[in-house]
């Protein structure tokens, strides 16, 4: 697959590892839709948040289209990323922060989100937020991004910014086969393997041959295991909270955690 080149390319700085994470930004990309990407996207960023003790976790929702996390975190924000696509030449600290969501559960992560009525995706498009990342990331210690799930250029200029990316699967046929697409693409347009980390979501299912396949079928990578969530996911909606937030001793909670300290490790 070969989608060409997405304008300029710019190579992100790297910074050891350590409790400063400024200006990086960590892609979370779903292989297929329903696979749990937001979910893992905004625990991610919760674990990282637990690692830092300045500043927060900039969590940015990018599904312009059907943009959830704030429901997921109950949070009514009243402004919008829009805001800062409106004044992307000239951004100020103010501007920023005030599209930066406060979350009750929480004082090391902030939520940017699109409108949640979905009305960003008519006239914006991802390339808008590349624009910006800077600014944001200025403002925040580290960046976590959910993505939207299609492949296109706006996509790649996103992950083209990116220091790690997150590709989220499931233990099934499906999700590995769309796994693979997306590892092909991640070669055709040159991407190292060292920034690509696959998290294997839901694991500990009755299909166990199906896990053995999936840990079997991408050598040269590293995956992570991350185990279903299914007992404690519902509260925490409710509550609105992450789930490394509000059950900080649930198994899901603690792979959450090792996966934040591998993408530590990366950077």
């Amino acid at each position: 697959m070969n989608i060409g080149s997405p304008l300029l390319r710019e190579t992100v700085s790297k910074k050891a590892p350590g409790l400063n994470l400024h200006d990086l930004v960590i892609a979370v990309l779903g292989s297929k839709g329903g696979v749990g990407s937001t979910t893992l996207a905004i625990n991610l960023a919760a674990a990282l948040g637990e690692r830092i003790t300045n500043d927060a976790i900039t969590f940015v929702d990018a599904n312009l289209q059907q943009p959830d996390a704030a429901l997921v975190l109950a949070c009514e924000p009243q402004h919008s990323v829009v805001e800062l696509f409106k004044r992307a030449d000239s951004l100020e600290d103010q501007i920023i922060e005030a599209c930066r969501c406060r979350l009750s559960c929480t004082e090391t992560l902030k939520l940017v989100t699109p409108p949640l009525d979905g009305s960003a995706a008519s006239q914006n498009n991802l390339s808008e937020l590349v624009k910006i990342i800077p600014s944001v990331g200025s403002m925040s210690n580290g960046i976590v991004i959910d993505l939207p799930k299609n492949l296109d250029r706006y996509l790649v200029s996103m992950l083209d910014l990116a220091s790690v990316i997150v590709l989220v699967l499931e233990p099934n046929l499906a999700s590995i086969a769309a796994t693979k697409r997306w590892l092909a693409a991640f070669d055709d347009l040159g991407y190292a393997r060292e920034r690509i980390l696959l998290a294997a979501n839901r694991l500990g299912g009755k299909f166990k041959f199906v896990e053995e396949k999936l840990f079997n079928s991408f050598p040269g990578y590293e995956i992570a295991s991350v185990p279903n969530a299914y007992s404690v996911s519902e509260s925490c909606a409710i509550a609105g909270a992450p789930i490394v937030v509000k059950y900080p001793k649930d198994s899901y909670a603690k792979a959450m955690r090792l996966v934040a300290a591998r993408v530590v490790d990366r950077l």
